[in-house]
């Protein structure tokens, strides 16, 4: 996916606000539910992308949430 980062923040903005709003009336809280959780960063080469992407896969077996990426759904046939 590619996109402007002036877009990309603008999208998540608006994705982060409309969530964060319904899970305060849900959970009847007020305040910022993502403080500082948001960071765009492009990525400018293949060495970029690779060390991203082995975050991302590698991810669900730091946080013991699986033993090894191709256990996690959702990232392990990347």
């Amino acid at each position: 996916v590619e996109s402007s980062l002036e877009r990309l923040s603008d999208g998540m903005h608006r994705l982060e606000t409309a969530y964060a709003q319904g899970f305060n009336r849900k959970y009847a809280r007020v305040g910022h539910l993502f403080q500082e959780r948001f960071h765009a960063r492009p990525m400018r080469d293949d060495a970029d992308f690779e060390r991203v992407y082995a975050y991302i896969r590698n991810n669900p077996v730091v946080v013991d949430k699986c033993e090894s990426p191709e256990d996690w759904p959702w990232t392990g046939s990347l």
